[in-house]
């Protein structure tokens, strides 16, 4: 469990002997690869969602604390993320694409000891295929993905010990004891085996993001830090300078934008509408997260995008915020490990969404996941997918309030799911 720590955070962050442990869960009975049932249906109609049993799952993760857009401090940590549980609402039926995932943040020491504990909102966002036994064969393993998010309880171990170490604990658990933390997760299975692997990632950005003037948590706490745990912890370097954001092109049949009709409930899922052109320019590299100085972590974006059904997205020119991609670091696993060889970057940021089922213009707020190569991606027609991973989710207050929400709990309007090549 090496830890590595820049020299003057060294003696008080003893505590990265925490963590996010992500071991494979135990083999299952095999089962064939399934279609989720969103494809080829009328836009802006409620599909009927099928997804598997996702099982609880434990591993080694990593946490990393970046400071002025640098890497300062990062080490091992344990999770352990329950089974997720399809989610309720006022008593409602089940809502079959979203679930709460119970996640526990242990030491991984002999006696661990728990440093963070929430129930993980999970709105359901993509499947595909992939080549993670063989790579550069037939795609052998399917993969689900999650946008994730929920507020962090410390512990009182945690606040007890290492409150006053600004890497360790957010300096806002002062006015607001659960900082709010938002990424992925995704559940990949084995078609033959059954057998499951998982990886994810979890961020507090910095104050010009997570506490701005339009946040519901505003103020001054950690303009320099922002934190981000990431799983598996194997194979995996943190890297806030080098690694290539997401850009390029979006072709016909790269997947889709999707609507939640909250007003159906508990039924809330539409299908896809597949996306028909969009592209992804790279802009200037910047750190938000100090004054001037530091790493470039933060890729600026310039997006545009439109689907089958008059559905349309851009980003604003002068909005509050930059729309970026963060760079977070990267995995490289051998074969039959997943993720792969692949980047990680956190992507956020303000939409102007133009909807195709009601004509309507609203601006949102999105936050998700870009994630970089890693294993061969294919439909569930097994034709090939771009290798360049893009999943948004708007965040948006309650089912009756569509309102953008910043810095604290949210559900989803829009889905976006997007590749690049």
């Amino acid at each position: 469990m090496g830890i590595r720590l820049a020299a003057r955070r060294a003696a008080s962050i003893t505590y990265l002997a925490l963590v996010v442990c992500f071991l494979a869960a135990p083999r299952a009975s095999a089962q064939n690869c399934m279609p989720d049932g969103l494809q080829g249906g009328t836009c802006c109609q409620p599909a009927t969602i099928t997804l598997p049993v996702f099982p609880a799952v434990t591993d080694r993760a990593h946490f990393v604390c970046f400071e002025t857009c640098d890497v300062r401090a990062e080490g091992d940590v344990c999770i352990q993320l329950g089974a997720p549980r399809v989610a309720h609402l006022h008593n409602q039926p089940p809502i079959p694409s979203i679930y709460l995932i119970r996640l526990t943040i242990q030491t991984c020491s002999l006696n661990p000891r728990d440093v963070w504990n929430t129930n993980l909102r999970a709105q359901y966002s993509r499947n595909w295929l992939a080549a993670v036994e063989t790579p550069g064969g037939p795609p052998d393993t399917e993969v689900w993905r999650f946008l994730v998010n929920g507020n962090l309880a410390p512990s009182a171990f945690l606040t007890q010990h290492f409150g006053r170490n600004r890497c360790v604990v957010p300096p806002c658990v002062s006015q607001f004891p659960k900082p709010h933390f938002w990424g992925y997760i995704d559940y990949a299975r084995n078609c033959a085996t059954g057998e499951w692997q998982a990886s994810m990632a979890l961020q507090h950005d910095c104050d010009a993001y997570e506490h701005n003037g339009s946040s519901d948590r505003p103020g001054t706490f950690h303009r320099d830090d922002s934190y981000a745990f990431v799983a598996p912890a194997a194979g995996f370097t943190a890297n806030s300078a080098t690694i290539p954001a997401a850009a390029g092109h979006v072709f016909q049949d790269q997947d889709a934008i999707r609507k939640n009709l909250w007003a159906s409930l508990p039924n809330i899922t539409a299908h896809e509408e597949p996306l028909v052109s969009g592209n992804w320019v790279q802009g200037a590299s910047t750190c938000p997260c100090s004054a001037g100085v530091g790493t470039r972590q933060d890729v600026q974006m310039t997006v545009i995008g439109a689907g089958e059904c008059n559905t349309q997205f851009q980003t604003i020119g002068g909005a509050p915020v930059p729309f970026v991609q963060k760079r977070i670091g990267q995995w490289s696993t051998g074969p039959g490990r997943y993720p792969g060889n692949q980047s990680l970057l956190m992507v956020e940021g303000v939409l102007q969404v133009i909807d195709g089922c009601t004509s309507g213009g609203t601006v949102e707020y999105v936050k998700g996941v870009a994630t970089v190569g890693g294993y061969q991606a294919f439909r569930l027609s097994q034709s090939p997918l771009a290798s360049q991973f893009v999943d948004l989710g708007s965040a948006n207050r309650s089912p009756t309030n569509r309102l953008t929400v910043v810095g604290a709990k949210y559900i989803s309007n829009f889905i976006f799911n997007i590749n690049l090549q």
